[in-house]
């Protein structure tokens, strides 16, 4: 928790707006995906061997993202009420068209699953497993963007 939020009174919190909140919040994650960033960075630079490295990188990458979605989430709330453009204004269907497929996402994870089963070192294994978490991340957000989208359709 930082400095200020640890200071204020409970009062003074409850005065505070719903958004002043969230974007203390969103402020302070944003300095910890920072701090990620600046550690794996040095982490990466100094891993010894191809396994710390990828997964190194991979988690640096992640936090590189983190700190890339939130800066774009603090945006938009600063905007607000200054007749600024909506984040976003709409999506359909026709957007998604040919873009997102989660059955792709799938199959690869299956296939991922065979391959881990024929592994038998735990260092490949585990690149193996971090492949699968992402493919089933990309799944996962695949679907619920094609429900978001649907739902705003009806």
């Amino acid at each position: 928790m930082s400095g200020i939020l640890k200071c204020m009174t409970t009062e003074l919190l409850l005065q505070m707006s719903n958004n002043d909140v969230l974007m203390e919040k969103l402020r302070e994650h944003l300095k910890l995906e920072e701090e990620e960033v600046a550690h794996y960075t040095q982490e990466v630079n100094k891993a010894k061997n191809a396994v710390l490295g990828i997964l190194f990188r991979g988690i640096l990458d992640d936090s590189k993202r983190h700190a890339h979605i939130l800066r774009a989430v603090i945006t938009y709330f600063k905007g607000q009420g200054e007749n600024s453009q909506p984040f976003v204004t709409e999506i359909d269907n026709s957007d998604l068209e040919g873009s997102v497929d989660p059955e792709q996402e799938e199959n690869v994870e299956a296939l991922l699953n065979e391959e881990r089963a024929m592994i038998q070192n735990p260092f490949i294994d585990l690149l193996l497993e971090s492949i699968a978490i992402d493919e089933r991340k990309h799944a996962t957000l695949a679907r619920h963007l094609i429900d978001i989208v649907g739902t705003k359709g009806k």
